[in-house]
């Protein structure tokens, strides 16, 4: 090999060696930029900020607290001291945060990391503190109109007990007053859904509740009214399901009792003081009998001491209106009636009176305005010629 081919090669060793290594010093005297990043908050955005509450911001990275001076801006503006520690940042308002209000916190992008690395843009997070406590729906709703057997529940819109074993329930505050005075029990469902179940499991009828919330009731995360809460319901009156005889039956036996079904349980003595049954016409007292009740009292058979009268129309109803074993009454004097069994009478027959050509072989037939007794019927029947 030649000098001149022997220096070219080496030549070429070297610059294959000198070379990555020069551009490697290059490239790591070019500066390099570094993005300081916000990772969380404490509350989260969109979460509840309590009314005494500190935000605290989390970032990728050591600040560089010198600039974390002036760093946070509030709207509306909170008077409120800033505080720097490592990666957190943090603010406190001095007299707190007003409720139920929505506030936006902006990060100027003069905040910088310990090492230097700076924020893209301001950033702006939105928090709402803590709002009122309301009643978002009841059970029965407002002017409604319910049975008297129905419990009484109000949702709110957070939680305002703890979660407490059975023993200590009745520790738990009883929010709802009722006027006309209600006995009865209440408990909390969960920490928020309180339901009321009145005594004897009814309201009294045909009766207008108004009830009330508490307005000192406190949620759990220190929530309050804004306002009272009111609002009223109405129960229904008693009826009278079922009716034997029906209004308007006829052809009744004389042996027939009278019996009702109520739709709520009744007060048996006021029923059977104001119940009358008497021949149309007559305007005071009723036909001796006895009362036979259903267990639940919502119920009975009046049966008459001696046969009703042939051909007679029976008033039946109350001289005023009976009392609901909840409360209240019937809220009516209602009445009806029905006619007894007429006076045995032949009212056709087949063949008819002195029909003539009738064939030998048929037999005849009587029609009765009413139930005869055919065991006795034979024996009163002639027919001449034998």
């Amino acid at each position: 090999m030649s000098r001149r081919a022997f220096a070219f090669l080496l030549l070429t060793l070297l610059l294959s060696v000198s070379l990555p290594v020069a551009i490697a010093q290059q490239e790591s005297t070019v500066p390099t930029v570094s993005i300081l990043q916000l990772i969380d908050s404490d509350p989260l955005v969109g979460q509840e900020l309590a009314l005494d509450e500190v935000i605290t911001l989390y970032f990728d990275r050591n600040l560089d607290c010198a600039t974390s001076e002036n760093a946070i801006k509030v709207d509306p503006s909170v008077e409120g001291t800033t505080a720097c520690d490592g990666t957190m940042l943090t603010f406190m308002p001095a007299s707190g945060w007003q409720r139920a209000t929505s506030y936006t916190l902006t990060i100027s992008d003069r905040l910088q990391g310990a090492d230097g690395a700076q924020l893209i843009a301001p950033l702006q997070l939105d928090f709402l503190t803590t709002g009122f406590l309301q009643v978002m729906e009841t059970f029965p709703a407002a002017r409604s109109h319910v049975a008297p057997d129905t419990s009484i529940t109000v949702i709110f819109n957070r939680p305002v007990v703890p979660l407490v074993i059975v023993e200590d329930m009745p520790d738990l505050p009883q929010p709802l007053t009722f006027t006309p005075a209600v006995d009865g029990t209440g408990e909390w469902i969960n920490t928020s859904i309180y339901m009321f179940t009145p005594a004897g499991e009814a309201l009294a009828a045909g009766t207008t509740y108004l009830v009330s919330v508490d307005p000192t009731l406190v949620a759990s995360d220190g929530a309050v009214f804004d306002e009272g809460y009111q609002w009223q319901f109405s129960t229904s009156y008693p009826s009278i399901d079922e009716y034997f005889p029906q209004p308007q039956d006829t052809d009744v036996l004389l042996d027939t009792g009278v019996s009702l079904r109520f739709s709520q349980a009744m007060v048996p003595e006021s029923v059977e003081a104001n119940f009358f049954l008497r021949p149309d016409g007559e305007t005071s007292g009723t036909v001796s009998g006895t009362f036979e009740w259903s267990d639940d009292n919502a119920g009975f058979r009046f049966t008459p001491d001696d046969l009703l009268q042939l051909d007679t129309l029976y008033v039946v109803g109350f001289t005023n209106a009976p009392l609901v074993a909840s409360g209240g009454d019937l809220g009516e004097t209602p009445f009806w009636n029905f006619a007894t069994v007429p006076y045995p009478a032949i009212t056709n027959t087949d063949p008819p009176d002195k029909a003539q050509n009738q064939p030998p072989y048929g037999g005849f037939r009587i029609f009765f305005s009413s139930e005869m007794d055919f065991e006795n019927l034979p024996d009163l029947i002639t027919i001449e010629p034998e």
